[in-house]
């Protein structure tokens, strides 16, 4: 397996306006808010892009439902790693499979959103 480099990291928060008082308004990052409720920012020292996932989001995106399922643990963060192309993201997953980890969903190469 050949990671490139970390693409993004990102908490996973259950209560958007809490985690923004503590990210935003105490740690004063400087993240900028979408419609949806992603906040993020390429622009903090040490890091490609950091954000804050609402929970609701990840599940969408893992499991195609707003709800993270309850027989799954939740996750608090997200990372993502940057490989050569979908093949090498494909070949990634199965070797990840092959070491005995379970994978959320198929692996899969971005689709042009940020997750």
């Amino acid at each position: 397996m050949n990671v490139l480099f970390i693409a993004s990291t990102a908490v996973v928060v259950a209560d958007p306006p809490q985690s923004r008082r503590l990210f935003i308004d105490t740690l004063g990052l400087p993240l900028e808010g979408e419609d949806d409720g992603y906040y993020s920012s390429g622009s903090i020292p040490g890091s490609k892009h950091f954000g804050m996932w609402p929970l609701s989001q990840a599940a969408e995106a893992c499991f195609g439902t707003p709800a993270w399922p309850a027989d799954r643990m939740v996750p608090q963060a997200s990372i993502e790693f940057e490989f050569e192309d979908a093949d090498a993201v494909a070949a990634a997953g199965g070797e990840l499979e092959r070491a005995g980890f379970d994978l959320l969903h198929p692996a899969r190469p971005s689709r042009g959103d940020r997750r």
